[in-house]
């Protein structure tokens, strides 16, 4: 069978996950064409990964207008572009795996999905906490009845301070006009994992938060080139960014980016089963982690993520399980080559079913993200009913 001749739309960090994976199986995929409006950027890119000269293209137009035939598009933009370069994938009658989130609005979002559906085409989202071995542990033990029935769950993820210093106070994700909020584009993984995890729609949120330390300080100069707290500062542009690709921003001070971001954030959720959840959001973190505790009426579940740790306490009899599961080799705790094996299976038909990460649940997603930043910025609980509302009402203009 021949590899699937794909294109690749935006050559960030993400991109760089599925050139890896299109490199090690060149069976599978092929990566045929490659654009991205940062000329560096693309030619960089595209030199790592072999791209020739005449498949490298300025924008998803002339990729998609004078680019080779291709067989299917990975969208790897930063968030904002998510919706218009996926609708102008679906015009091409093309098969997606668009990143997370799919859009940066509900309207965004809703259309996304419509576009998709309308024309019958395959839509695979790179949510790729679902397709992690310990997620999918902690889905089967709920399911299985650990815990009983569930009553509430806790949650949080903690960025290490590199990881803060480096995406969320210099690059581009530190503004919204490029990638809508914090909350949305860092959490809509983690809220797609509660409610798939929880089994039930979001009904209601809360959420408070703020820009509480990443603020201007005297002491502190415009660049790192010109600071004389380096040898303190854990923020030190080019020990933050280590081994990963510098960029023009590397020199920047945290402390005195412009932004209009948060960093940290505490969000409710109420499900229409009656399970609320909570969940905080810190980036001071001295290790990255994702933990969740979840409480039922027979008993509670621990979990690290970044251990592939879970623990399970049984009310009565008493008894504990423990499930040390083994360290996957690749990113995202083996998420990433689960999620392209299924974007595989699904353009070939050869799937049981629907991705696992369907658009649907993406959707849903960006409507809790949403939800919560509005939530945080109005100091009101915001009904999710009312961001649906707001979705059907923009297909429905599209369509008109």
């Amino acid at each position: 069978m021949a590899p699937i001749r794909t294109g690749l739309i935006g050559t960030g960090a993400r991109a760089h996950s599925y050139g890896s994976y299109i490199s090690e199986n060149q069976d599978e995929f092929e990566l045929a064409a490659v654009a991205d409006i940062v000329p560096d950027k693309l030619n960089g890119y595209a030199d790592e990964y072999q791209v020739p000269a005449s498949a490298r293209y300025p924008s998803v137009e002339e990729l998609l207008d004078r680019g080779p035939e291709l067989d299917a598009l990975v969208i790897t933009t930063n968030d904002a572009s998510h919706e218009p370069v996926a609708i102008s994938a679906f015009q091409a009658s093309l098969p997606v795996l668009l990143e997370k989130p799919i859009a940066t609005s509900a309207e965004g979002a809703y259309c996304v999905v419509h576009g998709a559906d309308s024309r019958g085409l395959s839509l695979t989202i790179g949510l790729v906490l679902r397709y992690t071995p310990f997620y999918r542990k902690v889905k089967e033990l709920v399911d299985g009845g650990a815990v009983g029935r569930m009553i509430q769950v806790e949650a949080k993820e903690v960025l290490h301070v590199h990881h803060t210093a480096t995406s969320f106070m210099r690059e581009h994700y530190r503004r919204r006009e490029d990638c809508g909020s914090f909350i949305l584009t860092k959490c809509c993984h983690d809220f797609d994992i509660f409610n798939w995890i929880v089994g039930a729609s979001p009904v209601r949120v809360a959420s408070f938060g703020g820009l509480d330390y990443f603020l201007p300080r005297s002491d502190a100069a415009l660049r790192c080139s010109e600071c004389d707290r380096t040898h303190v500062c854990p923020f030190y542009g080019p020990r933050a960014y280590g081994n990963r690709r510098s960029t023009p921003n590397t020199d920047l001070c945290v402390y005195h980016t412009e932004k209009d971001t948060v960093d940290n954030q505490n969000c409710l959720i109420e499900y229409d089963n009656g399970v609320r959840l909570a969940f905080s959001v810190m980036m001071l973190g001295a290790r990255e982690r994702r933990e969740i505790h979840i409480v039922g009426d027979e008993g509670e579940l621990r979990g690290d993520f970044e251990k592939n740790e879970i623990v399970v306490d049984r009310f009565w009899p008493t008894e504990t399980w423990r499930f040390d599961l083994s360290t996957p080799a690749h990113g995202h705790g083996g998420g990433d080559n689960a999620l392209m094996s299924d974007f595989r299976h699904q353009i070939l038909g050869t799937a049981e079913g629907g991705p696992l990460a369907s658009a649907l649940a993406a959707r849903e997603s960006v409507i809790v993200g949403v939800g919560m930043d509005e939530a945080q910025r109005s100091g009101q609980t915001v009904e999710l009913d009312q961001l649906r509302a707001r979705g059907e009402s923009a297909i429905h203009a599209g369509a008109s």
